[in-house]
């Protein structure tokens, strides 16, 4: 597929093209589309406990459903704070079942996360569709604190293309660089992309959470002399 999530990343635009979606929301949204950017006609957004929302009104989790051409997504459960983790300490989740042959585009994206630290995750499932089919994952910061797919981002990491299908299990890792700052909170969007060459279901979770910077061990060591010193001064004090 020559629009993939590496596609949106070197062309460095992540244009949407739809009214109203260029102003900030401090609310959780999730997106199905046929196209990488959601400009396309085939795109489904629903907001946290908004129309569309099939969670009955829980907090941090959206569960929606959508088809397209030969293409149904079943389930899409799409889950981030309060339901999964904390602004300290990010988690998004997208749990999905998809059926029929086409291609799908699927985003979970939430504001003001606070934590410093590096996102890991992964994304596990099973596919009975034919064998042809091929995936990919992605996670985004965004460059301010919107909530939907914003005009630019920064790129964090997207995996390789992975197969699905066949009736076989399929697992990739997904590992980001550090991301948040200590002077503003900040967005980030969760994205899978899933290409079925023919009749079947794919079932799926993917997940990405973060890890707190540790210090360097030089500064541990730094913090221990200091400790020591504040001993010392105790002591002969007394």
């Amino acid at each position: 597929m020559e629009r993939n999530l590496k596609t949106l990343v070197a062309s460095g635009v992540f244009a949407l093209g739809l009214a109203g979606m260029g102003t900030a929301n401090a609310t959780m949204q999730s997106y199905i589309c046929d196209t990488v950017d959601c400009s396309g006609a085939n795109t489904h957004i629903v907001t946290d406990g908004g129309a569309g929302d099939g969670s009955a009104g829980a907090n941090g989790v959206i569960i929606s459903t959508f088809s397209y051409g030969g293409l149904t997504v079943l389930v899409s459960t799409s889950q981030s704070k309060p339901a999964v983790g904390s602004a300290a300490a990010p988690q998004l989740d997208l749990t999905f079942t998809i059926t029929g042959a086409g291609t799908v585009y699927m985003y979970v994206a939430d504001t003001d996360f606070t934590g410093i630290g590096t996102l890991s995750g992964q994304v596990d499932g099973n596919s009975s569709a034919a064998a042809g089919g091929d995936a990919q994952v992605g996670v985004f910061n965004g460059t301010n604190n919107t909530n939907t797919l914003p005009n630019a981002v920064t790129f964090l990491a997207v995996s390789p293309h992975f197969p699905i299908g066949g009736g076989a299990s399929f697992h990739q890792d997904l590992l980001t660089g550090i991301v948040g700052n200590a002077a503003n909170p900040y967005s980030l969007t969760l994205g899978l992309f899933v290409s079925q060459s023919g009749s079947g279901t794919t079932t799926g979770d993917l997940n990405i959470h973060q890890t707190p910077t540790v210090p360097e061990p030089a500064s541990l060591a730094l913090l221990g002399i200091a400790l020591a010193g504040l001993g010392f001064v105790r002591r002969k004090q007394a």
